[in-house]
């Protein structure tokens, strides 16, 4: 089972307001999977982005 995080659950995960993720997205700096009309992260992802910044 392949799991996503939404942008609350990433926000809190990077310690970011979600707006700021909503912001990376657009930039390029995560990339987000559109499931229906919501957009996801992969955990993966996340995790990277958080060794990498943080």
């Amino acid at each position: 089972m392949i799991i996503f995080l939404s942008y609350n659950l990433s926000a809190r995960v990077l310690r970011i307001h979600f707006k700021t993720a909503l912001t990376w997205r657009k930039e390029g700096k995560i990339a987000s999977f559109k499931i229906g009309n919501r957009r996801y992260f992969l955990p993966e992802e996340i995790l990277a982005l958080k060794r990498l910044y943080f």
